[in-house]
């Protein structure tokens, strides 16, 4: 297994992670007792973590917010990413950054189009990567990396993202 006893594995990204995690302030990082982490990925992947790996007491976080994009993940990740050290990182950002040009397409400065997209994502990504110690064979730098990216200039309506750092959380064997 890639994931260390004691390691910190945290998810962020928009609704799709927020899926109604706990906060018990609006700032704070949502783990811990009482269902925490919301109803989505990040409870799915806790909870296979803890009945396949029992002892290795991985802590989970979850720091996604509903109707986020890639410019509030930007300024947050100081306070929701680099000052909680996770080991390993899973992002999940793009719907609100595409949604916003159909559904207010008359606020132009709320569309988020794939050239900054890419830049802001690219940069966080570019900047966090070496402060990980998660990944593969031992943690080496080189070993975590960006696992996928998929995204159809052509098509917004095709548009997906499925971002990792270091390694996607249910890529464990």
């Amino acid at each position: 297994m890639k994931l260390k006893a004691g390691q910190r594995l945290l998810f962020i990204g928009d609704s799709v992670t927020d899926r109604g995690r706990r906060r018990d302030t609006d700032t704070s990082p949502s783990e811990g007792l009482f269902e925490p982490l919301g109803t989505g990925y990040p409870h799915v992947v806790s909870g296979l973590l803890n009945a396949v790996y029992p002892d290795t007491l991985i802590r989970i976080t979850n720091v996604g917010n509903s109707g986020n994009n890639v410019r509030h993940l930007r300024d947050r990740w100081q306070r929701d990413v680099l000052d909680l050290k996770p080991d390993w990182l899973s992002i999940m950002i793009g719907i609100n950054d595409v949604w916003r040009q159909f559904d207010v397409p008359h606020m132009p400065e709320q569309h988020v189009l794939p050239d900054e997209y890419e830049s802001i994502l690219g940069k966080l990504v570019a900047d966090t990567k070496p402060l990980l110690s998660g990944g593969m064979d031992g943690g080496r730098a080189e070993d975590t990396g960006i696992s996928h990216i998929r995204f159809d200039r052509s098509s917004f309506t095709q548009f997906s993202i499925d971002l990792a750092i270091g390694a996607a959380a249910c890529s464990l064997t």
